[in-house]
């Protein structure tokens, strides 16, 4: 109920909220867990100096989302650049038919609080992520 408003729709930063954890359900299949306090990034269980930061995000709403609804979510790669990775993602309503909302996030690697470029087996686990929609719920 937590993520509906009064009227019983779902409350805008759940949709966020949504897209952030379908992208880090996907760093997990690819073998890229985060720390709990989210202080470090591990590959393959090898923990690397550093970790993953929201630099910024967007959430476009394109139709009502309320509560019970079954929600797909389909995220993707958009760009990987030295010291970020940005993903795109979207939420369908298959029993409508219906893109329900689209964002964005882009998380910045950092290390002591200064942003610092991504280790290179993070770029080559990244890499393997789909560029083009995959669901992850």
């Amino acid at each position: 109920v937590s993520d509906t408003d009064t009227g019983g729709r779902v409350f805008f930063p759940s949709y966020v909220r949504l897209l952030n954890e379908a992208i880090l359900h996907m760093f997990r299949v690819r073998g890229i867990t985060l720390h709990p306090t989210f202080s470090l990034t591990y590959v393959d269980n090898k923990p690397l100096e550093g970790h993953f930061v929201v630099g910024e995000y967007s959430c476009r709403i394109e139709a009502p989302s309320q509560y019970d609804d079954v929600v797909k979510i389909e995220v993707w790669v958009k760009k990987i650049g030295e010291r970020s990775i940005t993903f795109e993602g979207r939420m369908l309503d298959e029993s409508r038919g219906i893109t329900i909302a689209k964002g964005s996030i882009t998380y910045v690697y950092v290390n002591n609080d200064k942003s610092k470029e991504i280790p290179k087996e993070l770029i080559r686990l990244i890499h393997s992520a789909p560029t083009h929609p995959e669901e992850y719920f």
